[in-house]
């Protein structure tokens, strides 16, 4: 039971951070979710740095930053991005938030609800 509880954690985690970013990114607030995928570290100590499908914390936080204020989410490291990224649909996610948003803006705005209230 434990292992899903840690996907489901994982991919309410991933979709709130989106959801932040489509939220906040008009008020110059950035949120991003990050799906590190297997890091060398606490669990795989015995792991070479060198190892398929394997990234450093270092590599991970240096990707994340490189990304962070562009994008709503990101996969880290290329092998993980081939892996999962047919599963996340990364571009169709963030065109979604951001209908959503703007359903949502019209929606308020048809009721009287401005962008600031």
């Amino acid at each position: 039971m434990l292992p899903k509880i840690q996907a489901a954690t994982k991919a309410y985690i991933f979709t709130l951070a989106e959801a932040l970013w489509g939220e906040l990114s008009d008020y110059g607030i950035d949120a991003m979710a990050v799906l590190p995928g297997n890091t060398i570290g606490q669990n795989f100590t015995e792991v070479s740095p060198d190892t398929i499908g394997f990234q450093t914390g270092t590599e991970v936080v240096e990707e994340a930053f490189e990304h962070f204020g562009k994008e709503p989410s990101i996969i880290t490291g290329e092998y993980n991005r081939q892996l999962l990224g047919q599963l996340f649909k990364a571009d169709v996610r963030k065109q979604d938030i951001m209908s959503m948003k703007q359903q949502m803006q019209d929606t308020m705005d048809q009721y009287g609800f401005g962008k600031d209230d």
